[in-house]
Order: structure tokens, then sequence, then C-alpha cells
């Protein structure tokens, strides 16, 4: 799977209409939810270990779905998120800005450890993550639950020891286009960007 992955630069976890990491385990896509499937369990068996590989990071990007994005992707991915474009900033929440202007403080925020609200923090950590404002990973907490770890892209730059990226964002946008409609998706309307 991560030899598939680095030649595509990304894949979907799962989807109907293009080529996914259930797909590729199945032979064909799968209509509705992997999880009741008969492999389910190899499925995500695949997808947890390609999760944990340091060459993959996982994220809502295609089609706002968890997205596996090899290395090779990642200057373009940050150079997109770090672009302070319209489409990510415009009608975010006053709850998505308060929490985004905290990562941007500190660097890191785990959603449990945030000021209670009787909503949560769900919606707009969501409006974060769509908008490729915030890197974010799911976190297992000292009780057990599970939390969002919020982190904005210099801190996880400088976590992971990335270099300097210069990439125009044009570019980087075409570079993750390209990947995208390599798994067969149509050419618009699947990156944050189009939707």
């Amino acid at each position: 799977m991560l030899a598939e992955l680095r030649e595509r630069g990304l894949l979907l976890q799962s989807d109907p209409k293009v080529l996914s990491v259930s797909h590729l385990i199945l032979g064909s896509p799968i209509k509705g939810s992997w999880w009741g499937h008969p492999k389910g369990r190899v499925i995500w068996a695949i997808t947890e270990r390609l999760a944990d590989h340091p060459d993959v990071m996982v994220l809502k990007l295609v089609a706002a779905k968890v997205t596996y994005v090899h290395r090779r992707l990642w200057p373009a991915v940050y150079t997109v998120a770090r672009s302070n474009e319209l489409w990510q900033s415009k009608g975010l929440s006053s709850e998505a800005r308060a929490i985004l202007a905290r990562v941007r403080r500190v660097g890191s925020v785990r959603t449990d450890q945030l000021p209670r609200r009787k909503h949560g923090w769900k919606v707009a950590t969501h409006e974060l993550e769509a908008r490729l404002l915030a890197f974010s990973q799911e976190v297992h907490t000292e009780s057990g639950a599970h939390a969002k770890q919020l982190e904005g892209w210099k801190h996880w730059a400088r976590r992971l020891d990335l270099k300097e990226v210069k990439m125009t964002v044009a570019h980087a946008k075409s570079l993750l286009e390209q990947a995208t409609t390599s798994l067969g998706a149509p050419n618009a309307g699947m990156l944050p960007w189009d939707l």
C-alpha cells in the first residue's frame, strides 16, 4: 500500500468513486461504510499501519475525507495550508477563530483541554481541518476518551524537521490537483479551495 501511495502521492481511505485504500484492498470500490464489510478488520489494520508510517500524513484533504498524503507532497500541503487565502477565512466561525488564535499562539492545542462548552468544539475543529488552518490528529486522552490535537503548521514543520519550502501556492495546488486526478477524481470540486 505504501508503494501505491508513494507513486500517487495520496490515497483516500475509502470512496465509492475514486481509487482508495479500501478499493485497492478489495479490488473494487465499496458503497457505504467499509466498517460493515467482511474485510473491514483487514482494511482497518492496513489503514492504521499506513497512518503510523513516518512518511505518511493523514488529513481530510480530498472531498473532506480521510486522505493519506505521502511525504513527497508535504511541501505542497504546507504551502497551501499557510497561504492565507480567502477560502480559508471567509465565514469562519468565532469559535474556530478562537481556537486558531490559541493554536497559533502556543503551537498545539488538544480539544479536551479547551474550556468546556455545551456543544463542544467539534464543529469549530472541523472548520479548521476542512480549511487546512491547522494540522489535526486524533489522540487518546489519559481517561481513554478521544480528542483532537490541533497543531499550527509552523509548529508541525519544526516538529518534523521540514526544510524551508520554496514553492508558489499555484504550483502547490497544481501538484495536489494532479495527485487527486490520478485517483480518477474529477478535475475540480474535490479539494478544499474548490468546495
